[in-house]
């Protein structure tokens, strides 16, 4: 099956067990404060002068406790893996176009969002079982970034529904039992593993 066609309802863009994985290790870890700054700092480490200045530029950009914001509601921090790494600096435009087209709209419907995975190193993403060529690795397709989301309302069908509705063309979106994944691919992908 090529990148361009559906992924069939049920067959999973996963190993299996990746539900599982981002359940145990994605959905229960989290980095402290203090790391999301420093892995922030070394993002923007990366970032030329241009994209640094326009990310951390003025109050209006910083997010709550001087966090970089990557939308209105949304903070890079939430996005860097669990294993330490921070987002590689490639990604950063298309993680602020994955805000900006998918999460932030999603976030007006359902209320508050919890990133529950964002990147994810080589490494990282085999211990969650993720596919091999998952858009969790940024460093791999840093254009077409992925999240696995959760709101304060609603629920992973849900969530769906309207992820569909702002990408019925174009982007992946898988439907699991206590999170639905989004990411911006140019084609077009779906998933079911959702067995609740």
């Amino acid at each position: 099956m090529t990148d361009d066609q559906d992924i069939e309802r049920g067959a999973g863009e996963g190993e299996g067990s990746e539900a599982e994985g981002v359940e145990r290790l994605e959905a229960t870890a989290t980095l402290p404060p203090e790391q999301g700054h420093e892995l922030d700092r070394a993002t923007l480490d990366e970032l030329d002068e241009d994209q640094r200045a326009e990310l951390e530029g003025d109050a209006a950009t910083r997010g709550p406790g001087g966090g970089v914001a990557v939308g209105p509601h949304f903070l890079l921090r939430e996005f860097h893996c669990k294993d330490g790494t921070p987002v590689p600096a490639a990604a950063v435009p298309g993680v602020k176009r994955l805000v900006a087209q998918v999460l932030e709209p999603m976030r007006a419907k359902f209320g508050r969002c919890t990133v529950v995975s964002g990147y994810r190193t080589a490494n990282h993403n085999a211990s969650v079982g993720g596919k091999p060529d998952s858009r969790h690795m940024y460093h791999n397709h840093p254009a077409e970034p992925a999240a696995d989301l959760q709101f304060a309302s609603g629920n992973p069908s849900q969530w769906t529904a309207e992820a569909e509705r702002l990408m019925p063309n174009r982007g992946g979106i898988g439907t699991y039992p206590t999170f639905t994944h989004v990411d911006i691919r140019p084609n077009r992908a779906r998933w079911d593993q959702n067995t609740a």
